[in-house]
């Protein structure tokens, strides 16, 4: 499936460099997981046309109860369009096309498409040499992907047990 991008195709930013990128005004994410989710908002309220895409029936699954609700709230305010239960399978000159469990395509046109697909653990500083050396705790994004009070907790529990 062609998520490349080209001349006279809608831009493709990972969600990672959406504050570093030129947004369009039509904007199509792809992945509706709580950093999926939080983008899409946050373009939203900046006036852009947002679509949030989802793979499975839920948005924002991996947040707390309090907290998803409060987003999943500000995202029905935004008027953001939510479309659950479908894939991006392609992006085309005019922007995406995406599929349905039944095989049912719609095409969404897009400016810009922000993918957010999900994150894997960063061990750029905890390579084996690291994980060997009892000084080293290795807590955070490094670990596990997850949020600020993730990596707090975990840098909390490191420092405890030392």
């Amino acid at each position: 499936s062609g998520l490349g991008t080209g001349e006279g195709r809608p831009r493709v930013v990972d969600v990672t460099q959406v504050a570093d990128a030129e947004i369009g005004h039509r904007v199509v994410v792809a992945g509706g997981g709580s950093s999926g989710a939080d983008t899409a908002l946050h373009l939203a309220l900046r006036g852009h046309d947002v679509t949030l895409v989802e793979q499975t029936n839920e948005i924002a699954s991996d947040l707390f109860e309090v907290n998803r609700n409060a987003l999943l709230r500000r995202l029905v305010e935004s008027r953001a369009s939510v479309l659950l239960g479908r894939r991006l399978c392609a992006v085309d000159a005019e922007g995406v096309v995406v599929e349905a469990p039944d095989g049912t395509t719609l095409h969404l046109p897009a400016d810009t498409v922000v993918t957010a697909f999900g994150t894997k653990p960063n061990t750029a500083l905890s390579g084996t040499a690291f994980a060997e050396d009892p000084r080293v705790h290795v807590v955070g994004d490094c670990v596990l992907p997850g949020d600020v009070g993730d990596a707090v907790h975990m840098g909390f529990e490191a420092g405890a047990s030392i």
